[in-house]
C-alpha cells in the first residue's frame, strides 16, 4: 500500500495517512457509506424514470437546383417546385446518417 504524508499547519511532525485508515474509517462508518450510496443510486434512478432525456430536432430542407424543362423551344423555362416531398426529407436525412458524414461530423 502507498503510505501518504499528511502535514498538518500548526504541528511540525509527521504523520502518515494509508490506504488502510481509509478503508479503516469506512469500515466504522459502514452504516453511513451504505446509506449514502443507496440514497444518490436510488436518487439517480428516480430521476431517469420520472424525468427521462428526449431529443428533437429539425431539419430545413430547400431545393439549391433548379430543375430544368426539356422542350423543343428555344427558351425554355426554369420550373421551380416550392414543396418538398418527403422522399427528398428521408433522403436528406439518410445522407446525415452515412458514415462519410458522421465521421466528418466526429473529427471536426
Amino acid at each position: 500500500m502507498n503510505n501518504q504524508e499528511l502535514m498538518l499547519p500548526g504541528n511540525t511532525a509527521r504523520s502518515t495517512f494509508t490506504t488502510r485508515d481509509l478503508l479503516a474509517m469506512l469500515f466504522r462508518h459502514k452504516r453511513t457509506a451504505v446509506v449514502c450510496f443507496a440514497g444518490i443510486l436510488l436518487g439517480t434512478a428516480l430521476a431517469i424514470v420520472f424525468n427521462p432525456y428526449r431529443a428533437t430536432t429539425k431539419f430545413l430542407v430547400h431545393h439549391e437546383r433548379v430543375d430544368p424543362v426539356v422542350t423543343a423551344e428555344q427558351n425554355s423555362a426554369m420550373s421551380r417546385r416550392p414543396e418538398v416531398t418527403e422522399d427528398e426529407i428521408n433522403s436528406e436525412i439518410e445522407l446525415m446518417k452515412s458514415g462519410d458524414v458522421l465521421r466528418d461530423v466526429v473529427l471536426a
